[in-house]
């Protein structure tokens, strides 16, 4: 049997030591003794020191570690010859910021828990030492970024990102952490932003697009992608008003105020027509009088007056009732033969 000890000052705090073969993983006895200011570990071996040994020594240290303004460093440093490795297993969701002194041989993650491992060949001078800088004030600011984007509140996601990215920003001395991805998403998500608020900002009606991309911003039902309804209006902005509601083809419509057509299922008749007499082709609800001789007599309060035939081209402005009686209230005359008209 053989023993190797460890000994620390006694105002480090050192908790949950232990000790196992590499190999084989069996308990190594550890007894922890103190003596002249310092706390010592001894730990028993089986077997011969010159067959060589390898063993783990396991042990919290959070007393080394520092605090600067949510940044925890804990630095560590060896004294041997022999080949050593070190892990340092960071708390639950805390990240890797930097390492300082050596570069790290492999960092892994577990169930939030960010392992970094050093070693070092064997050596005749040179101490082990090592440094790691962590944090999760990154991982925090990113997750309420995140939280308030969801939930549409880009402004305030906005700040905790570029919070996060002045944050990062500070280490440039980093070396085996994910800064630099972070740093990439970070950038993304605040350019995804800038572009959804300039979007939102020249967007009147609040329905999804700008007054760059919709024919109506003053109307949330009117934009591209629409449903097209029977109103008047052209819904989906594809430059055409009421289309499939059209039956004659003719460009007019059941729909709509001011534009509809009054026969659907003829294509001649519509507002603005070309009007024949003795129909309303127009839509306007007025049947114009086809041109003929017209019998007009005219008397006054005393019964005398005149009786006048007139030959009309044609009658505009006429209008019809539910009796059939007509009203005129313009004319064109091409001649007219008047004969005077007494009372008996």
């Amino acid at each position: 049997m053989f023993c190797i000890f460890f000994s620390f000052k006694e105002d480090r705090l050192v908790e949950n030591v232990e000790a196992r073969e590499a190999q084989t993983g069996k308990t190594i006895k550890v007894t922890k003794t103190k003596k002249e200011g310092k706390i010592k570990y001894r730990c028993e071996f089986d077997g011969r020191k010159d067959k060589g040994f390898q063993f783990l020594f396991e042990c919290d240290i959070m007393g080394e570690v520092i605090e600067k303004s949510e940044v925890y460093c804990f630095d560590w440093k060896w004294d041997g010859t022999h080949k050593s490795v070190a892990t340092v297993i960071l708390p639950k969701d805390y990240q890797l910021l930097y390492t300082d002194d050596l570069d790290p041989v492999e960092i892994s993650s577990q169930s939030g828990c960010t392992s970094v491992t050093f070693e070092r060949p064997n050596s005749e001078s040179e101490s082990f030492r090592f440094g790691v800088t962590f944090s999760k004030k990154g991982i925090e600011l990113i997750n309420e970024g995140d939280s308030k984007f969801c939930l549409g509140y880009y402004d305030e996601a906005k700040l905790a990102y570029q919070e996060a990215i002045m944050f990062y920003s500070q280490f440039e001395k980093f070396s085996g952490g994910d800064i630099d991805e972070s740093l990439v998403y970070l950038q993304n998500r605040v350019k995804e932003i800038y572009d959804i608020l300039q979007k939102k900002r020249t967007d009147n009606d609040d329905d999804g697009y700008s007054q760059f991309e919709d024919c109506n911003d003053n109307d949330p039902n009117i934009h591209p992608g629409a449903e097209e309804i029977c109103d008047g209006k052209d819904n989906n902005c594809d430059e055409q008003i009421d289309e499939g509601y059209d039956k004659d083809g003719d460009g007019y419509t059941v729909c709509g105020e001011g534009r509809e057509d009054c026969d659907d299922n003829d294509p001649k008749i519509h507002p603005g027509a070309i009007e024949p007499c003795g129909e309303d082709y127009n839509c306007d609800g007025h049947i114009d009088i086809c041109p003929g001789n017209l019998e007009i007599s005219i008397m006054n309060s005393t019964k005398q007056g005149i009786k006048a035939k007139i030959y009309v081209d044609s009658i505009y402005g006429g209008e019809t009732d539910s009796a059939g009686h007509i009203t005129i209230s313009g004319l064109e005359v091409r001649r007219e033969y008047v004969i005077p008209i007494r009372s008996r």
